[in-house]
Protein backbone atom coordinates (compact mmCIF):
# COMPACT_ATOMS: atom_id res chain seq x y z
CA UNK A 1 0.00 0.00 0.00
CA UNK A 2 1.25 3.45 -1.11
CA UNK A 3 1.71 5.88 2.06
CA UNK A 4 1.35 9.28 1.53
CA UNK A 5 3.18 11.82 3.41
CA UNK A 6 1.53 13.96 6.34
CA UNK A 7 2.20 17.44 6.64
CA UNK A 8 2.59 19.42 9.77
CA UNK A 9 3.65 22.80 10.95
CA UNK A 10 5.12 23.20 14.47
CA UNK A 11 5.41 27.14 15.11
CA UNK A 12 7.57 27.86 18.15
CA UNK A 13 9.97 24.49 17.37
CA UNK A 14 12.75 25.50 19.58
CA UNK A 15 13.57 24.64 22.43
CA UNK A 16 11.29 22.94 25.10
CA UNK A 17 7.84 22.16 24.31
CA UNK A 18 8.05 22.69 20.32
CA UNK A 19 10.99 21.39 20.09
CA UNK A 20 9.77 17.82 21.52
CA UNK A 21 6.60 18.32 19.20
CA UNK A 22 8.81 18.42 16.52
CA UNK A 23 10.47 15.19 17.17
CA UNK A 24 7.96 12.86 18.54
CA UNK A 25 5.91 13.99 15.03
CA UNK A 26 8.81 13.02 13.29
CA UNK A 27 9.56 9.71 14.82
CA UNK A 28 5.58 8.87 14.76
CA UNK A 29 6.17 7.94 10.18
CA UNK A 30 8.80 8.26 8.56
CA UNK A 31 6.82 9.98 5.62
CA UNK A 32 5.78 12.74 8.05
CA UNK A 33 7.28 16.13 6.64
CA UNK A 34 7.42 18.88 9.73
CA UNK A 35 8.13 22.84 9.36
CA UNK A 36 9.08 24.12 12.26
CA UNK A 37 9.83 27.71 12.93
CA UNK A 38 12.45 29.58 15.45
CA UNK A 39 12.36 32.83 16.70
CA UNK A 40 15.09 35.43 15.25
CA UNK A 41 17.13 35.63 18.31
CA UNK A 42 17.34 31.99 19.05
CA UNK A 43 20.22 29.41 17.10
CA UNK A 44 18.14 26.39 16.22
CA UNK A 45 20.79 24.24 16.63
CA UNK A 46 19.27 21.38 18.14
CA UNK A 47 16.59 21.60 14.87
CA UNK A 48 19.50 20.98 13.08
CA UNK A 49 20.83 18.67 14.54
CA UNK A 50 17.32 16.98 14.70
CA UNK A 51 17.44 16.92 11.29
CA UNK A 52 21.08 15.50 10.38
CA UNK A 53 19.83 12.12 12.44
CA UNK A 54 17.34 11.56 10.31
CA UNK A 55 17.59 9.37 7.18
CA UNK A 56 16.11 12.02 4.94
CA UNK A 57 16.78 15.45 6.86
CA UNK A 58 15.02 16.84 4.27
CA UNK A 59 11.73 15.69 6.36
CA UNK A 60 12.47 18.79 8.71
CA UNK A 61 11.68 22.31 7.14
CA UNK A 62 13.42 25.02 8.99
CA UNK A 63 12.11 28.66 8.79
CA UNK A 64 12.02 31.68 10.68
CA UNK A 65 9.19 33.20 12.26
CA UNK A 66 9.44 36.01 15.12
CA UNK A 67 5.81 37.03 16.68
CA UNK A 68 7.55 40.36 17.29
CA UNK A 69 8.40 40.67 13.68
CA UNK A 70 5.07 40.37 11.70
CA UNK A 71 6.35 39.96 8.41
CA UNK A 72 8.15 36.63 9.58
CA UNK A 73 4.25 35.65 10.38
CA UNK A 74 3.05 36.76 7.04
CA UNK A 75 5.96 35.30 5.48
CA UNK A 76 3.98 32.03 6.50
CA UNK A 77 1.22 32.31 3.80
CA UNK A 78 4.29 31.86 0.61
CA UNK A 79 5.33 28.43 1.84
CA UNK A 80 5.81 26.84 -1.77
CA UNK A 81 5.87 23.59 -0.54
CA UNK A 82 2.34 23.75 1.51
CA UNK A 83 0.62 25.15 -1.84
CA UNK A 84 -2.04 23.20 -2.35
CA UNK A 85 -0.97 20.75 0.31
CA UNK A 86 -3.57 18.95 3.44
CA UNK A 87 -1.88 20.02 6.16
CA UNK A 88 -2.84 17.62 9.09
CA UNK A 89 -2.16 19.91 12.31
CA UNK A 90 -0.91 23.24 12.53
CA UNK A 91 0.69 23.13 16.39
CA UNK A 92 0.92 27.19 17.17
CA UNK A 93 3.18 26.61 20.49
CA UNK A 94 5.27 29.70 20.77
CA UNK A 95 5.06 32.51 23.31
CA UNK A 96 6.19 33.64 26.51
CA UNK A 97 6.18 34.39 30.14
CA UNK A 98 6.90 36.29 32.62
CA UNK A 99 6.09 36.80 36.92
CA UNK A 100 4.19 39.58 38.31
CA UNK A 101 1.20 40.47 39.93
CA UNK A 102 -2.11 43.40 38.40
CA UNK A 103 0.44 45.26 41.29
CA UNK A 104 3.41 45.28 39.77
CA UNK A 105 2.30 45.19 36.02
CA UNK A 106 4.06 47.41 33.38
CA UNK A 107 2.31 48.00 29.34
CA UNK A 108 5.17 47.26 28.24
CA UNK A 109 4.65 44.00 30.35
CA UNK A 110 0.81 43.27 28.79
CA UNK A 111 2.30 43.87 25.52
CA UNK A 112 5.09 41.75 25.38
CA UNK A 113 2.80 39.02 26.66
CA UNK A 114 -0.08 39.70 24.02
CA UNK A 115 1.92 40.15 21.53
CA UNK A 116 3.93 36.57 21.82
CA UNK A 117 0.75 34.86 23.50
CA UNK A 118 -2.39 36.72 21.89
CA UNK A 119 -1.69 38.33 18.18
CA UNK A 120 0.93 36.36 17.04
CA UNK A 121 -0.37 32.95 17.35
CA UNK A 122 -3.76 34.20 16.17
CA UNK A 123 -2.07 35.80 13.32
CA UNK A 124 0.33 32.83 12.25
CA UNK A 125 -3.02 31.05 11.98
CA UNK A 126 -4.41 33.27 10.00
CA UNK A 127 -1.92 33.16 7.22
CA UNK A 128 -1.43 29.87 7.21
CA UNK A 129 -4.65 29.62 6.09
CA UNK A 130 -4.91 31.72 3.23
CA UNK A 131 -1.74 29.67 1.74
CA UNK A 132 -3.18 28.86 -1.46
CA UNK A 133 -5.47 25.94 -2.50
CA UNK A 134 -4.22 24.78 1.29
CA UNK A 135 -6.50 22.75 3.35
CA UNK A 136 -6.08 22.46 6.88
CA UNK A 137 -7.24 19.45 8.97
CA UNK A 138 -6.66 20.75 12.69
CA UNK A 139 -5.19 24.19 14.09
CA UNK A 140 -3.80 23.03 17.86
CA UNK A 141 -2.83 26.09 20.18
CA UNK A 142 -1.01 25.65 23.15
CA UNK A 143 -2.77 27.80 25.54
CA UNK A 144 -3.05 27.21 29.32
CA UNK A 145 -5.81 25.98 31.44
CA UNK A 146 -4.88 29.76 33.68
CA UNK A 147 -6.24 31.82 30.96
CA UNK A 148 -9.85 29.71 31.56
CA UNK A 149 -12.39 32.38 32.89
CA UNK A 150 -12.83 30.43 36.28
CA UNK A 151 -9.73 31.52 37.69
CA UNK A 152 -8.56 29.54 40.71
CA UNK A 153 -6.70 31.43 43.40
CA UNK A 154 -3.68 29.55 43.51
CA UNK A 155 -2.67 31.24 39.90
CA UNK A 156 -0.80 33.43 41.49
CA UNK A 157 1.57 36.02 39.87
CA UNK A 158 0.86 35.42 36.72
CA UNK A 159 -1.55 38.27 35.78
CA UNK A 160 -0.58 39.12 32.57
CA UNK A 161 0.51 35.91 31.00
CA UNK A 162 -3.35 34.89 32.49
CA UNK A 163 -4.89 37.86 30.91
CA UNK A 164 -3.11 37.32 27.13
CA UNK A 165 -3.62 33.26 27.19
CA UNK A 166 -7.69 34.12 28.18
CA UNK A 167 -7.34 36.47 25.07
CA UNK A 168 -6.17 34.04 23.20
CA UNK A 169 -9.15 31.49 24.21
CA UNK A 170 -11.71 34.14 23.23
CA UNK A 171 -9.63 34.76 20.03
CA UNK A 172 -9.46 31.48 18.72
CA UNK A 173 -12.71 30.67 19.82
CA UNK A 174 -13.90 33.61 17.40
CA UNK A 175 -11.40 31.36 15.06
CA UNK A 176 -13.39 28.14 15.16
CA UNK A 177 -16.85 29.80 14.51
CA UNK A 178 -15.26 32.04 11.98
CA UNK A 179 -14.27 29.03 10.17
CA UNK A 180 -17.33 26.86 10.43
CA UNK A 181 -19.37 28.75 9.48
CA UNK A 182 -17.82 29.86 5.78
CA UNK A 183 -16.74 26.22 5.22
CA UNK A 184 -18.55 23.82 7.24
CA UNK A 185 -17.94 20.11 7.74
CA UNK A 186 -14.85 21.30 5.61
CA UNK A 187 -13.57 23.77 8.28
CA UNK A 188 -10.48 22.86 10.41
CA UNK A 189 -10.99 21.48 14.01
CA UNK A 190 -10.08 24.09 16.50
CA UNK A 191 -8.50 22.85 19.54
CA UNK A 192 -6.78 24.07 22.56
CA UNK A 193 -4.00 22.91 24.53
CA UNK A 194 -2.58 22.92 28.33
CA UNK A 195 0.70 21.15 28.35
CA UNK A 196 1.33 21.51 31.77
CA UNK A 197 4.43 23.06 33.45
CA UNK A 198 7.41 20.77 31.91
CA UNK A 199 10.73 23.58 32.63
CA UNK A 200 11.66 25.91 29.39
CA UNK A 201 11.88 28.54 31.89
CA UNK A 202 8.17 27.62 33.01
CA UNK A 203 7.22 27.17 36.41
CA UNK A 204 9.33 27.87 40.02
CA UNK A 205 8.30 24.65 41.49
CA UNK A 206 10.75 21.67 40.25
CA UNK A 207 7.72 19.04 41.92
CA UNK A 208 5.10 20.26 39.72
CA UNK A 209 6.86 19.98 36.62
CA UNK A 210 5.47 17.27 34.03
CA UNK A 211 8.39 15.29 31.83
CA UNK A 212 8.17 16.91 28.30
CA UNK A 213 7.73 13.37 26.57
CA UNK A 214 4.73 12.42 28.60
CA UNK A 215 3.06 16.00 28.07
CA UNK A 216 4.13 15.99 24.00
CA UNK A 217 2.94 12.69 23.82
CA UNK A 218 -0.70 12.94 25.35
CA UNK A 219 -1.10 16.38 23.57
CA UNK A 220 -0.44 14.61 20.24
CA UNK A 221 -2.97 12.00 21.12
CA UNK A 222 -5.61 14.59 21.79
CA UNK A 223 -5.23 16.14 18.34
CA UNK A 224 -5.33 12.47 16.55
CA UNK A 225 -9.00 11.71 18.74
CA UNK A 226 -10.20 15.16 19.68
CA UNK A 227 -9.37 16.30 15.72
CA UNK A 228 -10.45 16.06 12.37
CA UNK A 229 -12.26 12.19 11.92
CA UNK A 230 -11.18 11.41 14.85
CA UNK A 231 -13.20 9.12 17.35
CA UNK A 232 -14.13 12.16 19.42
CA UNK A 233 -14.09 15.00 16.30
CA UNK A 234 -14.15 18.49 18.41
CA UNK A 235 -14.70 16.68 21.83
CA UNK A 236 -18.11 17.01 21.78
CA UNK A 237 -18.38 13.36 22.87
CA UNK A 238 -16.80 14.21 25.30
CA UNK A 239 -18.40 17.40 26.22
CA UNK A 240 -21.91 15.62 26.20
CA UNK A 241 -20.79 12.97 28.66
CA UNK A 242 -19.65 15.75 31.09
CA UNK A 243 -23.32 17.33 30.47
CA UNK A 244 -21.87 20.63 28.89
CA UNK A 245 -23.51 21.10 25.40
CA UNK A 246 -21.93 23.27 23.06
CA UNK A 247 -22.56 24.65 19.69
CA UNK A 248 -20.98 22.29 17.54
CA UNK A 249 -18.19 24.86 15.87
CA UNK A 250 -16.76 25.74 19.31
CA UNK A 251 -13.34 25.05 20.22
CA UNK A 252 -12.49 23.08 23.04
CA UNK A 253 -9.90 23.11 25.75
CA UNK A 254 -7.58 20.33 26.79
CA UNK A 255 -4.92 19.41 29.18
CA UNK A 256 -2.55 17.17 28.27
CA UNK A 257 -3.92 13.96 30.44
CA UNK A 258 -7.21 13.97 28.64
CA UNK A 259 -8.75 16.62 31.24
CA UNK A 260 -11.10 18.94 29.22
CA UNK A 261 -11.15 22.75 30.79
CA UNK A 262 -14.26 24.08 30.25
CA UNK A 263 -14.41 27.93 29.23
CA UNK A 264 -16.96 28.34 31.92
CA UNK A 265 -19.33 27.21 34.28
CA UNK A 266 -17.27 25.86 36.78
CA UNK A 267 -17.78 26.16 40.57
CA UNK A 268 -15.32 26.14 43.14
CA UNK A 269 -16.69 23.72 45.91
CA UNK A 270 -16.08 22.54 49.21
CA UNK A 271 -17.99 19.96 51.31
CA UNK A 272 -17.53 17.98 54.21
CA UNK A 273 -17.97 15.04 56.26
CA UNK A 274 -17.41 15.19 60.28
CA UNK A 275 -14.04 16.55 60.34
CA UNK A 276 -12.89 16.09 57.00
CA UNK A 277 -13.24 18.85 54.58
CA UNK A 278 -12.52 18.57 50.52
CA UNK A 279 -12.29 21.05 47.95
CA UNK A 280 -12.80 20.36 44.43
CA UNK A 281 -14.27 21.71 40.91
CA UNK A 282 -17.38 20.71 39.76
CA UNK A 283 -19.33 21.53 36.16
CA UNK A 284 -23.09 22.13 35.75
CA UNK A 285 -24.93 18.98 33.91
CA UNK A 286 -27.49 21.04 32.35
CA UNK A 287 -29.60 17.27 31.51
CA UNK A 288 -29.78 16.51 35.52
CA UNK A 289 -30.08 20.05 36.68
CA UNK A 290 -26.87 19.41 39.13
CA UNK A 291 -23.48 19.73 39.84
CA UNK A 292 -20.92 17.07 38.53
CA UNK A 293 -17.95 16.85 40.50
CA UNK A 294 -14.51 16.73 38.47
CA UNK A 295 -11.75 16.43 40.69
Amino acid sequence: MISFPKYYVVIGASPGVGFEITRQLLLAHPQNIVFATYRSFETPQALYDLAKALKDPSKLRILKCDFTNEQTVKDLCNIPQLMGQTIEAVIINDGGMDWGTVIEGTSQSYYHHFQNNTFGPLLAAKYLLLIPSVQISNIAFISNSCGSSSIRSCIWGLAAYSTSKAALNMGLRHLAVELHRELGSEAPVILALHTAEIGADLGPNPAELTDAQISVRGCLKIIREKGKYGIDEGGKSSAWAMGVIEDPETATLWAWNGLRHPWRELLCIVWGLGETCYIGWAVFDIRRWAWIVLY
